[in-house]
């Protein structure tokens, strides 16, 4: 696990910056319920893609008890956890080698994703140069 030019201070902090990610991820992230349309459950011909209810009477619309929530800004993921995976690492996304090597230094706090697009020759060379730092 130690490299030549990483030291075991530099590992441990690491490892403690994992660890709080952890604890920010499972603290603060809460599944919500899904926000799904009126009626969509009782009609097959209504799909589940939410729809604001803009009737006259609608109990949606005026937010009384029991009805269904709203989709507001409040639901939205907090900045912290926007870019983390479950395992609480964000994914970065490989275009070329200078990329793969400015994350190296990074291994335990993110997971490396190659671009979709990019061809089977720089595929292959990039996983090269991923193995050789393992």
């Amino acid at each position: 696990m130690c490299n030549d030019n990483t030291t075991i201070h530099d590992q441990m902090y690491m490892y403690i910056c994992i660890s709080i990610i952890i604890n920010i991820f499972y603290c603060l992230y809460v599944m919500k319920k899904a926000f799904i349309r009126l009626n969509s459950k009782r009609l097959k011909r209504i799909k589940k893609n939410w729809r604001k209810s803009r009737g006259i009477d609608s109990k949606i619309r005026k937010k009384l008890k029991g009805a269904l929530k709203i989709p507001k800004i409040g639901y939205g993921t907090s900045k912290k956890l926007l870019n983390l995976n479950n395992c609480g690492k964000k994914i970065i996304i490989i275009n070329n080698n200078n990329d793969n090597k400015i994350i190296s230094n990074f291994k335990p706090l993110c997971n490396r994703v190659l671009q979709r697009n990019l061809s089977c020759f720089k595929k292959k060379n990039l996983f090269r140069d991923m193995l050789d730092e393992y």
